[in-house]
């Protein structure tokens, strides 16, 4: 991830993958827990917005498939806001 987190580092930026770089990704079981998060599943702390951080920690508590580590690359102050529920 540090190789490849260089090749993404700028301010302000938040990345999430579905997978470690070493890793064989399906990303399809990945975008979908992703699209169930922006739905308001992932509003953990019910302010009616759902964050970058967020969505990470639901698809990583949600997402196992064959062996895959969900990855976040977080370069952002604070949570990034996404989607208002």
């Amino acid at each position: 991830m540090e190789s490849f987190g260089g090749e993404l580092s700028s301010e302000g930026r938040v990345v999430l993958m579905s997978c470690e770089e070493d890793q064989l990704s399906y990303g399809s079981f990945f975008s979908g827990y992703l699209n169930q998060g922006i739905t308001g599943k992932a509003d953990f702390n019910e302010d009616d917005v759902v964050t970058a951080e967020e969505l990470y920690s639901y698809v990583q508590d949600q997402y196992y498939y064959g062996g895959q580590n969900p990855t976040i690359f977080d370069n952002y102050p604070g949570e990034l806001p996404i989607v208002k529920t």
